[in-house]
Parts: structure tokens; sequence; C-alpha cells
């Protein structure tokens, strides 16, 4: 029987789950929840365990929103933003810059009004079609997308690591380019200058597990594999696919509690700066009798920037092995 004690104001949960080796493990998991108005707070409306991937849309055909978070550990800590890029006193414009600041580390990227390549006499360049206020940071608004070249036999070429987003060309003739929305997410630092620029896709979202770069960490399942692991995971696998954060947004060592950040044009205030809590939970585990003090790693922060609202998820794990009988856990500040 597995017991689980929460004294505190926080989302607990505890599972058993073989870890990337094969070996069963118990994990703990605690989701803290804080509004970011009027200042830092523990919230009074804890959000949930996410238990499964949840899309904004059909499987496949949209990004990912939330990132499950029942997985074994992260090497590092995610941070994501959920939310929209916001127009400094509400008043349309063209192109914004908006930036998440952790630390040291600093990520900004330009937002633009929609935009579609226009093919004339000069060639193909691009044309603004409209200003905005608001402009919601998904994988949609980013660089990627679909070709489909023949609907008939089903041909398609696909923007691997991002393939809902706007720009992608595939193999469109000069012709064909005319009137391809441009993506309204960019890299400040590798703007598109032609149709044919195929630049990372970026945003401060999480990724899903089919899309490249987290995709090819999943390691090699072959006949190899079949007769000598499966079902384990293959010896190449990498604990990185469990981080679900862009890249630019991933860190490691583990992120502690107490780091500094600033976001801008993130929501209506403008500017916003604030530390991370400190909050790290005291967890304590008594498996088959035994007592043990479990570390927890602070795994994924989560900025719902819109709604003014931070999560941040720790996470320890022991090895129990298949003999475990019982374990009661105690979570507390």
């Amino acid at each position: 029987m597995f017991q689980l004690k929460n004294d505190t104001p926080f989302v607990a949960q505890i599972y058993v789950s073989p870890n990337p080796k094969g070996v069963d493990t118990l994990y703990v998991i605690v989701k803290e929840t804080y509004d970011l108005i009027p200042t830092l707070r523990i919230s009074e409306n804890q959000q949930p365990i996410i238990a499964a991937d949840q899309y904004r849309g059909e499987l496949g055909k949209s990004s990912l929103k939330y990132a499950s978070e029942i997985h074994p550990e992260k090497p590092g800590t995610d941070v994501a933003v959920i939310g929209e890029a916001c127009a400094p006193g509400g008043k349309p414009v063209m192109e914004l810059t908006v930036s998440v600041s952790v630390l040291s580390k600093s990520r900004s990227l330009k937002i633009f009004g929609n935009r579609r390549w226009k093919t004339g006499f000069w060639g193909t360049e691009p044309e603004y079609t409209g200003a905005f206020v608001r402009m919601p940071l998904i994988y949609e608004q980013a660089y990627g997308g679909t070709h489909i070249m023949d609907e008939a036999s089903g041909t398609i070429l696909t923007e691997k690591r991002n393939p809902v987003g706007k720009g992608f060309i595939g193999k469109r003739n000069e012709k064909e380019q005319d009137g391809v929305e441009l993506p309204n997410i960019e890299d400040p630092r590798h703007l598109i200058k032609n149709p044919l620029d195929t630049p990372e896709p970026v945003g401060f979202g999480f990724i899903a597990p089919h899309w490249e770069p987290r995709v090819s960490f999943l390691g090699t399942y072959d006949e190899i594999w079949r007769k000598t692991r499966a079902p384990k995971l293959p010896e190449n696998f990498d604990a990185r696919f469990y981080s679900a954060a862009h890249p630019d947004l991933f860190f490691t060592p583990h992120l502690q509690g107490g780091e500094p950040v600033i976001i801008t044009n993130l929501s209506p205030r403008g500017r916003q700066t604030f530390n991370l809590p400190a909050n790290e939970p005291k967890i304590e585990a008594k498996i088959n009798g035994r007592f043990e003090t479990l570390k927890a790693n602070l795994e994924t922060v989560l900025l719902e920037s819109t709604d003014e609202r931070m999560s941040l998820l720790w996470r320890a794990s022991i090895r129990t092995g298949k003999r475990i009988t019982g374990a009661k856990v105690e979570v507390a500040l």
C-alpha cells in the first residue's frame, strides 16, 4: 500500500514506474502554483498535475500546450511560457520584441504582425497585412509547416522541427510562393530574408515529443533492440527526451529556486521582475520499513503570463526494485 501525507499548500503525487534503465522507481512530485499579482504569492487555485500531454487541437495538427508531468527525471530544468506578446499601452504595432531572462540566461523573440510573401517585378518580398495588439506565443505562429505536394497521392514535405507552423516553402516554385504566410515569431538573431530561408523554429512553449529535437533522443528501436532489450528503452536513449522546453530555455544543472526572473512584453504590465520561490519540498519516505530522505529537483518552471500565474514542478525519486511491499511518503516545507 502506498500512502502520501502532504503537509504543504501544494499538490503532490506519488507513483511507481521503471526508470530509463528499467528499474522500478518510486517518484514523488510536488507542483507549486503562485500568483504573480499583486505580488508573487502562493495561489489559492493550485493547478493539477498534468497526467498526459495536452495539445491545443487535434493531435498531429496542433502544438503541445501542456507537457505531461508523469515521467522519470529530467536532467535539468525546463522554463516555458504560455501566453501572448502584448503591445505596450494596448496600441497596435507591426513589430515587438519579447523576452524571458532567468539567472544569467536571456532569450528574446521578434514578434511580427501578419505578413505574406508577395511576388513582383523585383522578386519575392514580405508584405504586411495587419498590425496586432496581442499575439499568441504558440508554434503555429513560428517558422515551420507542411507542403502538400500532391493531395491525391498524399505526397507531403514537413518541417520536422515544427510541422504546424508558418513559412515552410518546401518545393514550391516562385509563383507558388506568392501569398504564403510568413511566421509571426522569429529569432531576432536569424531573421528570415527570403522564402528559401529555413531558420530554427523558436518559441517559449513546449515542444511535442514527435518533433525534433526531442524525437532524436528516443534512441534506436531495431531488430537488435527487439531481441536484446525490449520492452526496456534502448541503450542509446537520452533522458533529454523528457525535457520539453525550447533548448534555449533548458538549464543544467537544475535551478534551485530563488533565481531572478525578468519577463518583458508578455503581459499588459510590460516588464516584470521577481525571484523564483525557494520552497524546495522536504520529502521523507518509509519504504519496506526503511526510512529515506529524498532530494527534490526543480524540473519545470511554467509561466502562464497572460493569466499572471506560475507553476514550479519538483521531482524526487528512489529505486525500489520489484520487492516493494509498501511506501509511506511525507511532504513538507
